[in-house]
């Protein structure tokens, strides 16, 4: 049975990675919070790891507030890069496989296709920024990993676009989004299947690899569809706009070619919108 500690188990990906478990019982996952690890503590993290023994470390531990963090970037950096460098140390010390969660907001969105994990990188904003020295910092702590970058993860848990969405529907709230982005709306239960179904597969290269649903659509394309297939069923809630301004830039085009990914694995992820009615049908 492989041991595969899961960091930041309480957040939006660790609750997934979490309740997806139940069903590989050749996987025994041993959950940790901020509260029992901290990540951008290097001396606990190194403990914590000699003190243990696991297989794989999934690095779910994230500073994900994308607005905020522009004006908290040496917290964003503190978490983001230096955790993801202290977690890299203690694995390739303790011969454990490192698993990093990255995102397409490494890219600056000026591309015309979808980005290939060889393409040039260039976030346009700090929470971008600190995932590629995140990713950086792994690589050059270690050989043995593996780099996911997700786009626009949704889920049961946490807070994410879903969830807003959803809950403002039922207010019956119009919502004004942003068609100036396109992107893929990435189901983060089916996210977390694929990681641990990965890790049961063994054997593929190490490396970078793009993970997300198929297709792709705009932010109101993916507020358009929660409603049409939400209980709610209301899609004139939702109207299209061109100007939303954020703190943080955002690339114009994040969409992800996952051809590396699914080439290797066992699994394929599903296109975005089957995705998410999924994740609707279990949440009524």
């Amino acid at each position: 049975m492989k041991r595969v500690l899961i960091t930041g188990a309480a957040g939006q990906m660790g609750q997934c990675l979490l309740e997806a478990g139940i069903g590989f019982g050749q996987l025994d996952l041993i959950a940790a919070d901020r509260s029992e690890l901290d990540i951008t503590d290097k001396d606990q993290v190194m403990e914590f790891f000699r003190q243990n023994s696991f297989d794989f470390c999934i690095n779910a531990a994230a500073y994900t507030q994308v607005d905020k963090a522009e004006s908290e970037p040496e917290l964003a950096m503190l978490v983001n890069a230096s955790g993801a460098g202290n977690l890299a140390e203690a694995c390739s010390e303790t011969h454990c496989v490192l698993i990093q969660l990255s995102t397409d907001y490494v890219f600056d969105g000026s591309s015309d296709r979808p980005y290939k994990e060889s393409d040039q990188v260039g976030p346009i904003s700090v929470y971008g920024r600190s995932k590629l020295e995140g990713e950086l910092a792994v690589e050059k702590a270690t050989r043995e990993f593996y780099i996911f970058r997700l786009s626009w993860l949704y889920s049961r848990y946490g807070h994410n676009f879903y969830r807003s969405i959803s809950n403002w529907l039922k207010e019956g709230r119009q919502l004004n989004i942003t068609t100036n982005q396109q992107g893929t709306p990435t189901n983060a239960h089916e996210a977390a299947t694929f990681i641990l179904q990965w890790i049961i597969d063994g054997e593929q290269p190490y490396g970078c690899y793009h993970l997300t649903n198929s297709g792709h659509t705009t932010w109101y394309g993916f507020a358009k569809a929660i409603a049409e297939l939400s209980p709610v069923r209301d899609p004139e809630l939702v109207k299209p706009t061109d100007h939303y301004p954020t703190p943080a830039a955002r690339p114009l085009f994040s969409v992800m070619n996952t051809q590396k990914a699914m080439s290797v694995s066992s699994m394929i992820m599903k296109h975005w919108r089957d995705s998410l009615e999924e994740v609707i049908i279990k949440d009524v």
